[in-house]
């Protein structure tokens, strides 16, 4: 006689039970599922308190560690205003009156609270005190955003002993027993002549430069005899634009002089021009020996021009 049972209980499973745990394993991957794409647009906003690397600086930061973004974020602290006043807080306001509109995931918002040795002295702490942060977030399926509430307490006791508190003007007390023989040391080493502290403005010095470059000394003594006063000059390639304004320097081209920029260089290293320039533009002034020496050899050579005619 045939067995009857494995097919009764196959059966049963097939009809009853299976459809039962396929529907629990939907409903639980539908619930999973909801469960990610919440938190892929949920913000998680903190608030706390933290001294700045390196330094004797506290600063409140308001920090978005969620995956979604905060809307409308806004700080309300409600402190002991005596106690605040007496530890010397710098934070001035206590109610953000315009909200921040938004604090993405990862960032934050963060302003100076005050200083460590102020905060955290021997006689009084700053006390505890509350911080409550109010913010939007919207959900998947909501067309409007969701109000959030969340308050933490800040305490910088915990932060005793991981900062080093210095005395008021400790450094300058460090410092000051030192400061005479630093002056003393500066006086016993005087700094050493640079090149552009030199002046060589004699009559021999002048005439070596002008034999290393005669074409540029004769441009600018030409340009001394029809504007003595001028001294200023720029170097520039010819077609270039220069908008110098009411005060027009003089101008000397690359192309008229080969290597005018070494020329140009080895007279400021002499002392005889000084480099000015302040923009993209190279620019210089003559020094009053330089432009002496300039005036005087053209009106020698024109006395002896008139001495032969």
């Amino acid at each position: 006689m045939p067995e009857v049972y494995p097919d009764l209980i196959m059966d049963v499973v097939t009809r009853a039970i299976l459809p039962i745990v396929t529907l629990f394993v939907l409903w639980l991957g539908v619930r999973i599922s909801s469960r990610a794409l919440t938190r892929s647009v949920t913000p998680q906003v903190e608030c706390f308190l933290r001294p700045r690397p390196a330094s004797q600086e506290f600063e409140m930061v308001i920090a978005n560690y969620g995956l979604g973004s905060a809307y409308n974020v806004s700080l309300n602290l409600v402190v002991d205003e005596d106690n605040f006043t007496a530890n010397n807080v710098l934070l001035e306001w206590r109610k953000t009156e315009v909200p921040f509109s938004i604090i993405e995931p990862g960032g934050s918002v963060t302003t100076f609270f005050g200083m460590a040795h102020q905060l955290m002295g021997d006689e009084h702490y700053l006390k505890p005190f509350k911080a409550e942060i109010e913010y939007q977030w919207q959900p998947l399926w909501r067309m409007r955003r969701r109000d959030e509430k969340r308050s933490y307490t800040l305490d910088v006791r915990p932060f005793k002993g991981l900062l080093y508190r210095s005395e008021k003007d400790e450094l300058a007390k460090v410092l000051k027993p030192g400061l005479q023989k630093i002056a003393e040391a500066i006086k016993a080493r005087p700094r050493p002549p640079l090149p552009r502290d030199r002046r060589s403005d004699d009559r021999k010095t002048l005439e070596r430069m002008e034999s290393l470059m005669p074409g540029l000394f004769a441009e600018m003594r030409d340009d001394l005899m029809s504007f003595p006063l001028k001294r200023e000059f720029i170097l520039q390639g010819k077609g270039w634009s220069y908008n110098a304004g009411r005060k027009l320097p003089l101008a000397y081209h690359y192309e008229c002089h080969e290597n005018l920029a070494d020329k140009v260089g080895l007279l400021v290293n002499e002392g005889l021009i000084t480099d000015i320039t302040y923009n993209n533009t190279d620019r210089y002034v003559m020094s009053e020996p330089l432009a002496e020496y300039l005036l005087n050899t053209q009106l020698d050579k024109q006395e002896g021009t008139d001495k032969n005619n």
